[in-house]
């Protein structure tokens, strides 16, 4: 039962992540990695954005160390063997 839960809570982040981040995100993004992207590799607007929501996003995820970094890591990882980018 939990697991489907997991389930559910991370297609609902991406599907969250597509409406509302639709100009910028990318397939298989989770608000978490696109925050974490944004702080890599993002423009001046961007990192800026992403300098407020990361730590919060990080704070949230305490287990998880630099969560959105790692999350963005994965994500980049998963979209590169799924689609060759």
């Amino acid at each position: 039962m939990r697991g489907r839960i997991f389930v559910l809570y991370v297609a609902a982040n991406m599907a969250l992540c597509a409406v509302i981040f639709l100009p910028w995100a990318l397939p298989r993004e989770t608000v978490s990695g696109l925050a974490g992207r944004w702080l890599a590799t993002g423009s001046k607007w961007q990192r800026a954005i992403a300098g407020v929501v990361v730590p919060v996003v990080d704070a949230l995820y305490f287990m998880d160390r630099d969560h959105c970094a790692e999350v963005y890591r994965l994500e980049q990882a998963a979209r590169a063997t799924l689609y060759g980018e």
